[in-house]
């Protein structure tokens, strides 16, 4: 049934050609070329132009219910009913958790190609984790290539997301611990299990999982997460995959991100030496400890300035390794930077060096 407002519009656009001349051919190409909005069960949001005679098929925009996947694919058909070819330049969606294959496509004709989305179905936020179900929707539109570029009509994908696990983090974050602390501990995390999830499996790369029954017949289960050593200094980082099982049947499996850092041994505090804003010609003076994270004996076997104007004085007595005095005396108008290489060994590990930055920022004296 046409609206009072589709009538108008009609009444419009046919005034407008018995003032122009106009042919009713003129004022057909004229209401293809407008912007329209679709009923809802169709899923088109927008578009026109050439990109008007463009549908994707209905049924494969409304997913129903899924169950969440990191990468689950849609396969939508998109058709070309107008008279001449149409060539899409590049797809857009409405968030990152998706993305189109191909990226550019041409269709002749009367004829149908499908493109391929891959949707991040795991939840968005720990509101969402929470829930058993949640929806999901995201908005596709095709761009037709020419100058300029000719945006298409707008479809809407929709999904029901039901959610195997329950309180699950997508990050664990095993925390800073000295290349010395190792082994690690490891890292305990609880996960739930959805009702009608029968049981649950992990795997982890770069990491060592183990994962129990909290108690006989409950749904929750505690995951148990320790990197693999020896590390160096450094980033730790890798994954543990969790992956629900219903009737015997494997579902989408969830990926954890799993991050955390070996540092050093031999802590300095500072981590480093800012002076901030300094007048030329002035010295500034930073006090810098050194400790052991695990209470080892450590010995300072060399501290090289690599700065300008830098002097480094060591504490004499008990203190020798475990005090610094930095002289930094203000010569560079503007940003500096230097460093100051503190060579530090003990009974059980070679000689390391230890990266000490000199900072400040450089004014012209005051005239006061």
């Amino acid at each position: 049934m046409f609206s009072f407002r589709f009538l108008f519009s009609i009444r419009s656009l046919l005034s407008l050609s018995a003032l122009s001349g106009l042919t009713a051919a003129g004022v057909a190409g004229a209401w293809i070329v407008s912007s329209y909005r679709r009923d809802s069960e169709q899923k088109y949001i927008g578009g026109g132009g050439e990109g008007s005679s463009l549908v994707a098929d209905p049924t494969a925009l409304e997913l129903g219910e899924v169950w969440e996947s990191d990468a689950h694919r849609v396969e939508v058909p998109l058709t070309n009913k107008g008279e001449t070819t149409i060539t899409i330049s590049r797809f857009a969606t409405t968030c990152s958790c998706s993305s189109v294959e191909p990226t550019s496509i041409e269709i002749p004709p009367g004829e149908t190609r499908r493109v391929v989305m891959a949707l991040d179905l795991q939840p968005s936020s720990r509101e969402e984790a929470d829930k058993p179900t949640t929806d999901f929707s995201v908005d596709l539109t095709p761009f037709l290539a020419g100058e300029p570029e000719q945006q298409g009509p707008t479809w809407q994908v929709t999904a029901r997301v039901r959610r195997p696990l329950l309180r699950t983090p997508r990050q664990i974050d095993l925390g800073w611990h000295s290349e010395r602390a190792q082994p690690f501990e490891p890292v305990l995390v609880t996960v739930d299990i959805a009702p009608g999830i029968d049981g649950l499996k992990a795997f982890g790369t770069k990491m060592l999982v183990s994962l129990n029954r909290d108690k006989k017949g409950t749904s929750r289960y505690i995951l148990s997460v320790t990197p693999i050593g020896p590390l160096q200094v450094g980033e730790v980082s890798g994954f543990v995959r969790l992956t629900p099982y219903r009737k015997g049947e494997a579902l989408p499996s969830r990926t954890i991100s799993v991050r955390g850092r070996v540092v050093d041994d031999v802590e300095l505090t500072p981590t480093g030496v800012l002076f901030g804003t300094q007048s030329i010609g002035t010295t500034r003076t930073e006090t810098v400890t050194l400790r052991s994270l695990t209470g080892t004996d450590f010995e300072l076997v060399k501290v090289e300035s690599r700065g300008v104007d830098t002097r480094v004085e060591r504490s004499t007595g008990a203190d020798a390794n475990r005090r610094l005095l930095v002289h930094q005396k203000i010569t560079a108008i503007g940003q500096y930077a230097g460093e100051i290489h503190l060579t530090v060994q003990d009974k059980d590990v070679s000689m390391r060096r230890i990266e000490l930055p000199v900072m400040y920022f450089g004014t012209a004296a005051s005239t006061k």
